[in-house]
């Protein structure tokens, strides 16, 4: 466990490196993001693993259990909502329409889609 903490340690020391880097390139930022990517999902991975331990189960209490539950299915709400919304808003890049004919427009329209999407499903 405390390897598991001191890497964990280390990757979050990266990310703020790379976040507080000026200037910040193309590739800056796709490291950037590769590497958070890479975080969440190795973090993902052990908690997979340690909620199908019996034995990491057994020491957590009810109210433990109650409390993790809540948090991780509200950071999962979260990132699955900022999901919809950018795969959203990139989604209409491809799209040639006269009402498109420049980047702003194309973000300020999505800037709206973006705004509506909590009333429109209901989150």
């Amino acid at each position: 466990m405390n390897e598991w903490i001191s890497a964990s340690k280390e990757t979050l020391k990266l990310i703020g490196d790379m976040a507080s880097k000026k200037p910040r390139d193309r590739l800056d930022l796709l490291n950037l993001m590769n590497l958070s990517l890479y975080a969440m999902a190795k973090s993902l991975l052990d908690w997979y693993q340690r909620l199908e331990n019996p034995e990491t189960l057994s020491m957590l209490s009810d109210e433990e259990l109650q409390e993790l539950a809540g948090k991780i299915s509200k950071i999962a709400k979260e990132f699955v909502k900022y999901d919809i919304k950018t795969t959203r808003r990139f989604s209409k890049r491809g799209v040639k329409s006269d009402e498109l004919k420049t980047f702003e427009d194309l973000y300020s329209q999505s800037l709206e889609d973006l705004l509506s999407f909590e009333d429109e499903e209901g989150y």
